[in-house]
């Protein structure tokens, strides 16, 4: 319900889900686990010899310097991904770790998530709507 002056009558931005509650943070878990638990089955599998002979047959043995650049960004993808499905823009700096230092830091590098920053009102937001029961 809105005012005569057209202003809406809560103003305050959505309250942060609570990080104790498991639902919270599972579907996060899931965003990192997974991408990496397919990377240790297809390391299990050769993956890796294949990534590496690809890397020398088109760059040559330079080429082989770009790997953990590439490992590291896929890293801050799963990392970013996380935080924001879980509401958490991975650009701002809390203000409780203004002071620390490295390894702190990554809110000055650009966003790599593959998801946009959900806005969640309350923690039943973080679920997905085919996955809730009907009410």
């Amino acid at each position: 319900r809105e005012m005569a002056d057209a202003t809406p009558l809560s103003s305050s931005p959505a309250p942060r889900p609570s990080l104790a509650d498991p639902s919270t943070w599972s579907m996060a878990w899931a965003a990192v686990l997974v991408p990496n638990a397919a990377m240790m089955y297809g390391h299990h599998r050769g993956g890796t010899l294949v990534i590496v002979n690809a890397v020398l047959r088109t760059a040559g043995v330079y080429g082989l310097f770009t790997v953990p650049f590439i490992g590291l960004a896929m890293e801050k993808s799963f990392y970013d991904t996380a935080l924001s499905m879980q509401g958490i823009d991975p650009c701002e700096l809390a203000p409780d770790r203004k002071h620390e230092g490295f390894p702190s830091g990554g809110h000055l590098l650009p966003s790599l998530s593959l998801y946009p920053v959900k806005r969640v009102q309350s923690v039943d937001d973080l679920i997905p709507s085919w996955l809730q029961a009907s009410k």
